[in-house]
Parts: C-alpha cells; sequence; structure tokens
C-alpha cells in the first residue's frame, strides 16, 4: 500500500495507550520502520487532552519529534 503512494497516520494518543496496548504496540513499530507520515490527533474532550500530556513523557514521542512529524508550536 505504501509503496503505492498512500501516506500513513497514527493517532497521537495511541503512544499512550489510549486505545489499547495492541494499538500502541504497532504504532510504535510504524515509528521504527519509519512508515509514519502524518500524525493524527483525536482531541474530543479533556481525557485526550490528558492522555496527550501523557504522551509528552514517553520515549515514542521523541522518535516522533526526531522525524519532524509535529507541529513544534504545541510543545
Amino acid at each position: 500500500i505504501r509503496d503505492s503512494g498512500v501516506l500513513l497516520q497514527i493517532n497521537f494518543n495511541s503512544l499512550a495507550g489510549y486505545y489499547g496496548i495492541e494499538a500502541k504496540k504497532i504504532a510504535e513499530q510504524l515509528i521504527d520502520e519509519k512508515m509514519v507520515d502524518l500524525i493524527g490527533s483525536d482531541m474530543h474532550h479533556s481525557r485526550h487532552a490528558h492522555c496527550m500530556r501523557k504522551v509528552c513523557s514517553e520515549k515514542y514521542f521523541y522518535k516522533v519529534a526526531e522525524m519532524n512529524l509535529l507541529n513544534k508550536t504545541l510543545y
């Protein structure tokens, strides 16, 4: 799929395990394999905001920052 030009996106809160451990592992694997093109947020209520703060202390937050996929005005 990716070879045909499809971009891949992960949800930011997946990195904190918000959607379960399996979603977190898949998001981390995609990052490790440098297959992530976009990162989205699912900001609908304060629980999401709280979770996004938690992501900032996760090791994969820094990997995503190194990939230059984050809006640097947000952190």
